[in-house]
């Protein structure tokens, strides 16, 4: 799961409810830069300040009990308008089972069903001598492909 574009959508969800005409920017939510800030921070509260014509610290204690999530243990809003989210360690530990147990299928996604790429790579040349530059192109080409083919895309390669 991609926690950064949950929460934003958690956060659009937020705005529609309360029917706000402002939509999540990239950005807005983040990885927090110290641990005790949490492990995502946003900054919704300080877009909303000027819209809502209300301090940020009043804006985010209003949002947190209107965010019920079963992935993070807590959200916390801060007197100068950050809204901090903690992960529950108990969905981490979930999670890190499943990745440990079944690694293909938790890093697999369907991003590109219905979506062709083609992969062009250089294999070595068969005329002259095998050089570490043209002996890297297959394997690397091959890699690319194979991860392309995970997230679910029809690849073709050449």
């Amino acid at each position: 799961m991609l926690y950064k574009g949950y929460l934003q959508n958690l956060l659009d969800e937020w705005l529609h409810e309360k029917d706000i005409p402002i939509q999540i920017q990239p950005g807005w939510v983040d990885f927090s830069k110290e641990l005790d800030f949490g492990d995502f921070s946003a900054t919704l509260p300080l877009h909303l300040a000027k819209v809502l014509r209300k301090a940020p610290g009043q804006i985010a204690s209003q949002i947190v009990p209107d965010l019920q999530t079963p992935y993070f243990e807590r959200v916390e809003a801060t007197p100068n308008g950050y809204l901090n989210f903690f992960l529950d360690p108990t969905h981490l530990h979930t999670v890190l089972l499943e990745a440990y147990k079944n690694p293909v299928q938790f890093l697999s996604t369907k991003t590109g069903t219905g979506k062709k790429v083609l992969i062009e790579y250089v294999s070595c040349n068969p005329t002259g001598p095998i050089t570490v530059a043209n002996a890297r192109g297959g394997p690397i080409g091959d890699t690319i492909a194979n991860l392309y083919e995970l997230f679910g895309y029809q690849v073709d390669r050449e």
